[in-house]
């Protein structure tokens, strides 16, 4: 997956807009919503790339297994997102200080349904349009237009319900981006709808956004497996170990020890250069 880059760096925050996230039902047709109870299990490495560079800027490894996303960070792989539709759940878990923070799946799809209301009448409007635009033709799948594009070429797995496991934790990665940076992610949203309804996956994904005479462009290769291998299994009975002995803590406090151990890892990196 590829949460962790910002992928709408241009408009203000939609943050400020809306009211801290309550507890709410489900509002949204997400390609979560369609998820069953017949689950596979499989694994997908994403490379981030920017612009034009050939070394990837990221890359992560996803695995599914009953159900569940487990979304890690090869940059760094003591922070784990685990996504579990079927509990209407995200899991946030840190290695180093050994906690874990619960985010409901209901409040943030209402955080998005409250931001695409708030966006029908104000300047996010032409992003709701451009979400709009769909296009699906030989293998290729195009959402958006010229100010936010997502297209992507396809891969067939091995089980259809693939698709929709993937496609739904897509979703839930994406609305918690979109939540925590106040980016709106809709069309990113319908194109993970769009991939999900042709009962594929993307292979490679490129986003072009355009601002003015300016464009960013982020490419995603996907490699996908369609089975977990023995250390895949014994990584995913670690993380359930975790879930039971790491402390609970709040989102906020996570967020904010995030945040305080990645200031001190970018100021011992920045002093290492100056010797």
């Amino acid at each position: 997956m590829h949460a962790r880059i910002a992928m709408m760096g241009l408009l203000p925050v939609i943050s400020a807009m809306l009211p801290t996230l309550t507890q709410t039902s489900h509002v949204g047709c997400f390609a979560q919503d369609t998820v069953s109870t017949s689950q596979a299990s499989f694994r997908v490495v994403t490379d981030i790339f920017l612009g034009t560079e050939k070394k990837p800027a990221q890359q992560t490894l996803t695995l599914f297994s009953s159900g569940v996303a487990y979304d890690i960070s090869f940059d760094d792989p003591n922070q784990i997102t685990m996504v579990d539709p079927q509990r209407d759940r995200i899991v946030l878990l840190d290695k180093t200080t050994k906690t874990r923070a619960l985010i409901g799946l209901k409040e943030l799809n209402q955080f998005i349904e409250s931001a695409r209301k708030q966006a029908e009448t104000s300047e996010l409007a032409i992003y709701l349009k451009g979400a709009e635009k769909i296009d699906v033709a030989d293998n290729v799948v195009s959402v958006g237009d010229s100010v936010l594009k997502y297209r992507s070429t396809l891969q067939q797995p091995r089980d259809e319900q693939m698709a929709v496991q993937y496609a739904s934790a897509a979703d839930a990665l994406i609305l918690l981006n979109g939540w925590r940076s106040g980016m709106p992610p809709f069309a990113r949203l319908g194109f993970n709808r769009v991939v999900a309804e042709q009962k594929s996956l993307p292979h490679e994904i490129t986003r072009t956004a355009g601002s003015g005479n300016h464009t960013d462009v982020v490419r995603c290769l996907l490699h996908a497996n369609w089975r977990l291998s023995s250390d895949d299994e014994k990584l995913i009975a670690e993380i359930g170990n975790m879930l039971t002995s790491y402390q609970s803590v709040p989102a906020a406090q996570f967020f904010a020890d995030q945040s305080k151990a990645a200031k001190v890892k970018f100021a011992d990196k920045s002093n290492t250069q100056k010797k």
